[in-house]
């Protein structure tokens, strides 16, 4: 019986990515067998009023131990989980051309207060240079990591992942 679940989310396709890497990537998560792991993956297209209901909702349906997002970034050349994101004065549109209306992309995650067991992990776009099933491994390694962080802290503290960046 798993210990600890993890979602993992992936998002659409949108502005220049047909295939979002990963979406590609995060559907070959569950193949990697990640010991006394329930692992989850939900893919939510990139528009901000649904990321915002979809992600709250996630998290009161399946009460996961820890969530990772995994956005593709076209600026990427390796797997980087983000020490920082927006908090004002974001203003990328979403797939179907809206500003998120509080310019704040992580207010979603603020407000329930899931910033302690949540990650953001930027991959490249596929094949640059990584595979899906690469960027997967990765994946699994971050979630075993930071669920080994978690079981000793109940927290996450990104300094001790820059190691991974060497890694992938």
């Amino acid at each position: 019986m798993p210990n600890h679940t993890v979602l993992f989310t992936g998002f659409g396709p949108f502005h220049g990515h047909s295939v979002n890497a990963s979406w590609e990537a995060v559907q070959l998560v569950p193949s990697q067998n990640i010991e006394n792991v329930d692992v989850i993956i939900e893919e939510i297209p990139v528009v901000y009023n649904i990321v915002d209901r979809t992600v709250p909702q996630l998290w009161e349906k399946y009460k996961p131990t820890l969530v990772i997002h995994v956005g593709v970034s076209s600026e990427a050349r390796r797997i980087t989980i983000e020490s920082q994101a927006f908090r004002h004065g974001y203003s990328q549109s979403d797939c179907l051309g809206n500003q998120h209306q509080t310019n704040e992309v992580c207010s979603a995650v603020e407000a329930a207060d899931y910033s302690q067991r949540t990650l953001f992990v930027h991959v490249p776009p596929l094949n640059e240079p990584y595979t899906a099933d690469e960027i997967a491994t990765a994946l699994a390694v971050i979630a075993k990591c930071a669920l080994e962080q978690l079981t000793i802290s109940n927290k996450l503290v990104l300094v001790q992942f820059h190691e991974l960046r060497l890694i992938y």
